[in-house]
């Protein structure tokens, strides 16, 4: 059969292909591998209009892919893609089936899928072939990451770029991917919806696979740049201090996420000599009172000893924060003021407040004080500046979504506005 593989849309994005569709370049390897004919269109800097012309209108499957911001999008998308290829199926993967199935429409799309795909897909085709899809599919976790083919990047015809922060090369040619060494994450932050997209279980990449993959890239495709897109990378030392010694070998250069808590000084600069020239800890506030409330597990006086043990171990570090969230008071932007200038850092990217579905706090918003006033998930974009209509950078409405029973919608705003200025004050605010 010929499928059509689709990265939708992301309109709101000022550098909309600075990453690689991993997840979709799976999907094709396990498809191309079975024989079947496959294509990835990787439309995130272009408009719907412009999307659907460049999609082929021969193909028998067409797949999505869908955050919780873009379902509204990919839905309408589909819609038209239907009336354009009647004979098509239409099926959509990705985290929002995955936490949200029961907003899928599926007088638009035929099925979905239910967590990762790579098990799913060639069922899926196989039932389009034979005439019963059904209308979602859902398998066991795949624990065995290894077993995986890897991506199919040669179907992409723009590999991937600018990953460093102010858009810094650290080799000729500018070129970058992203590498996926895990999937899921151990711990269960209030705002997030990682536990329920992988279902509370961590599965890793063997160090030796990660490595391969990476000397294959650097072969084929001359990227000597790589963006590890793990929740967390530094949640196993062990394996990391494995992986460094591997990496160290291969004149690479990387980023990745951290977490604070399980890092010392000495990793960091075993990460540094390995390559590493970037890290985004999630720090989210520098207000104890409000890591407690999300359940972050961690400490500012954590996420101070990780961002200056980094930064003296030749590190830029991407400082990532949060503003209106619930649990915050109204001294909260101050106290997260006062953090940023006790640290070193490179950057800082502040998000807005938004409740994922499948997050604790989308889901029981009462137990953690709060109502969620606005639940129009079109309108969830969380960063701070967007693409404007003319393409240009523009800074984005500043609105809470939720109020709690401490600070009004009006409150939180204010608490949000004040937060941006000082991310401004910095010199150092992240404008995509």
């Amino acid at each position: 059969m010929k499928i059509t593989l689709i990265y939708p849309p992301h309109p709101y994005l000022i550098k909309p292909n600075s990453q690689a569709p991993l997840g979709l370049l799976y999907l094709a390897s396990v498809l191309r591998d079975a024989n079947h004919e496959v294509e990835v269109y990787n439309l995130s800097g272009f408009t719907v209009e412009e999307a659907l012309r460049s999609i082929p209108m021969d193909a028998d499957i067409y797949g999505f892919t869908a955050t919780s911001v873009d379902y509204d999008l990919c839905e309408r998308m589909a819609g038209k893609l239907s009336k354009m290829n009647d004979k098509a199926k239409l099926i959509i993967g990705g985290p929002h089936p995955t936490v949200a199935s029961e907003t899928i429409n599926l007088s638009v799309f035929h099925s979905y899928c239910i967590g990762e795909g790579e098990r799913a897909i060639l069922e899926i085709v196989r039932d389009t072939q034979e005439g019963r899809l059904q209308p979602f599919y859902k398998k066991e976790r795949i624990t065995n990451l290894d077993e995986l083919p890897l991506p199919a990047r040669d179907l992409m015809n723009y590999i991937g770029g600018d990953i460093f922060a102010y858009d810094r090369n650290y080799t000729g040619n500018n070129l970058s991917t992203t590498i996926m060494t895990s999937r899921g994450c151990p711990f269960n932050c209030s705002y997030c919806a990682s536990k329920p997209m992988w279902r509370g279980r961590v599965s890793l990449r063997s160090v030796e696979s990660i490595l391969e993959e990476i000397r294959i890239v650097q072969s084929s495709f001359g990227v000597n740049q790589f963006r590890f897109c793990d929740d967390t990378l530094n949640m196993d030392t062990k394996r990391l201090h494995k992986l460094c010694h591997g990496l160290s070998k291969l004149n690479v250069f990387w980023r990745c996420s951290v977490r604070a808590g399980l890092s010392t000084y000495d990793d960091f600069k075993l990460m540094y000599d390995s390559g590493c020239r970037e890290i985004s800890p999630g720090i989210e506030s520098g207000d104890q009172r409000v890591l407690d409330f999300l359940n972050k597990n961690t400490t500012v006086e954590d996420n101070r000893n990780l961002i200056n043990w980094a930064t003296n171990a030749g590190i830029n570090v991407r400082v990532l924060l949060m503003t209106g969230t619930p649990g915050e008071y109204r001294d909260t932007p101050e106290r997260t003021r006062d953090f940023l200038n006790s640290i070193e850092f490179n950057m800082v990217s502040l998000t807005q407040f938004r409740p994922m579905p499948g997050s604790p706090i989308w889901e029981a918003p009462e137990k953690f004080n709060c109502t969620i006033i606005n639940k129009d998930l079109k309108n969830y974009n969380f960063y701070t500046w967007r693409r404007g209509k003319d393409g240009r950078r523009e800074r984005s409405p500043i609105e809470s979504v939720i109020e709690t029973d401490r600070l009004s919608k009006e409150q939180m705003e204010d608490n949000m506005r004040r937060m941006f200025q000082y991310a401004e004050d910095t010199g150092k605010f992240n404008k995509g």
